[in-house]
C-alpha cells in the first residue's frame, strides 16, 4: 500500500494560444515548468519530512528516508509530480490505529507545499514571459 499525492500544472488553453506564436517560447515555457516542478517534488519531501520527529514517526528514519517523488512532463506546458511512500506503516503513523494517536505529517507536508507550489509556478512563468 502506498500514500501519495499528484499535484498537477497546465497552462489555460487561452495562454497556451496567446504564446504559440512566439516559436521557441514552448520550449522555455516547458523547460521553466519542469524546473519549478523538480522543485516542488523536493519541497514536498522536505516538508513531509520535517513533520516526522522522534516520537512523533520518526525513530529509525524508516519511514523519512522512505519518500519519494516522481515529476512528468504532460507536454504542452503542464507539469505532474507525484510524492509517494511505499513504506507499509506510513497510513498507520498519518491516520493512527484504535492503539495509537494519528500522527499526521504527509497531509501538513503537503499542504505547505501547496502555498509554495503557486509562487514556484508563477516565478517559472514569469521567468520566461518576463
Amino acid at each position: 500500500m502506498t500514500i501519495g499525492c499528484d499535484i498537477s500544472f497546465s497552462p489555460s488553453t487561452d495562454e497556451f494560444t496567446k504564446r504559440i506564436m512566439f516559436g521557441n517560447f514552448m520550449n522555455m515555457f516547458d523547460n521553466s515548468v519542469m524546473d519549478a516542478a523538480g522543485k516542488i517534488k523536493l519541497l514536498a519531501i522536505k516538508n513531509i519530512q520535517s513533520h516526522l520527529y522522534p516520537g512523533h514517526g520518526f525513530i529509525t528514519g524508516t519511514l523519512k528516508g522512505s519518500y519519494k517523488g516522481e515529476v512528468k512532463s504532460g507536454g504542452n506546458g503542464s507539469a505532474n509530480i507525484k510524492v509517494f511512500t511505499d513504506c507499509f506503516y506510513a497510513i498507520f503513523v498519518e491516520y493512527g490505529t484504535y492503539k495509537m494517536g494519528a500522527r499526521a505529517h504527509f497531509r501538513p507536508g503537503i499542504q505547505e507545499t501547496e502555498e509554495e507550489a503557486e509562487k514556484l509556478f508563477a516565478g517559472a512563468i514569469e521567468s520566461v514571459i518576463g
